[in-house]
């Protein structure tokens, strides 16, 4: 409850509108978000993808349940899957199966963020992208961590610099 509220303080629709910005979807993008929670972001990616697909995962059935119910056309018609599952674990996808993959709010929920970058990295293609959107700490370096609801720039940088991620660019806006 303590991520949701101090996330939920940092504009949180601002944080899903400058990622769904940063990622520069086109209409045959295959499209994975990370932490799909209910859905809302999910089907505004989904109908910009109308001739590519979209995928989200969240590790809570509940929110997978809502995902579901609130883009259930995109579903009957092909266009998404959404299913339990998390970052740390995606297995069930081929290598380079995604265009793009996205996340808002969710490193915070990572205990092994190695894990979860080399699993995204396997599932996107090369070349491909990925945006992480979240809560940045105040200040700035990587000793700050991570409180559980705010990452510092510089370790979510480190993160991916580690993971093999190339062109990392960071960009907070307030």
């Amino acid at each position: 409850g303590d991520v949701v509220a101090r996330a939920a303080s940092y504009a949180p629709e601002r944080v899903a509108q400058g990622a769904i910005g940063a990622l520069g979807l086109r209409p045959t993008d295959v499209v994975l978000e990370l932490g799909c929670g209910s859905g809302r972001l999910l089907a505004q990616v989904t109908a910009r993808v109308q001739r590519g697909a979209a995928v989200g995962i969240d590790p809570s059935p509940l929110m997978v349940r809502h995902a579901r119910f609130r883009n259930r056309r995109f579903i009957e018609r092909g266009l998404l899957e959404v299913s339990v599952g998390a970052s740390g674990d995606l297995s069930r996808w081929a290598d380079g199966r995604f265009d793009k993959v996205y996340g808002t709010h969710v490193v915070y929920f990572w205990d092994a963020p190695a894990r979860d970058l080399a699993e995204v990295r396997r599932v996107l293609r090369p070349g491909g992208r990925l945006v992480l959107g979240f809560c940045p700490a105040e200040g700035a370096g990587p000793s700050l961590g991570i409180d559980r609801a705010r990452c510092s720039m510089a370790l979510a940088e480190d993160w991916l610099i580690e993971a093999g991620f190339t062109a990392v660019q960071g960009r907070s806006e307030v």
